[in-house]
């Protein structure tokens, strides 16, 4: 749910400045994906460390499953995060410049 609330305030907000021509709403998503993103990997991080010590974690749901093994889902979900926050500060840095930055 958490990815879903990372990445849906950029389509919101592209969508906003593609409509007024202002680019400040997409930029100012790039904070909010960066930051919901920067929440994500510490509860990756924190799943991540559970598995390595062997101890219970409850992955999906309810659902609880011991792992002694860094699936690969779990690696490929972390690098999609990194990912994640690149691309937010990229955007909350740069975002207004294909807008034509008004300042």
């Amino acid at each position: 749910m958490l990815l879903l609330f990372a990445l849906s305030p950029i389509v919101i907000s592209l969508c906003a400045s593609v409509f007024t021509g202002d680019g400040q709403w997409f930029q100012r998503a790039g904070s909010l994906m960066v930051l919901l993103s920067v929440m994500l990997e510490f509860r990756q991080i924190d799943i991540i460390e559970r598995i390595k010590s062997g101890a219970p974690t409850i992955v999906a749901g309810s659902l609880g499953i011991t792992m002694h093994s860094v699936p690969a889902e779990r690696r490929n979900f972390h690098r999609f995060v990194v990912g994640m926050i690149v691309t937010g500060t990229l955007i909350w840095g740069y975002g207004d410049v294909p807008f034509g930055c008004k300042f």
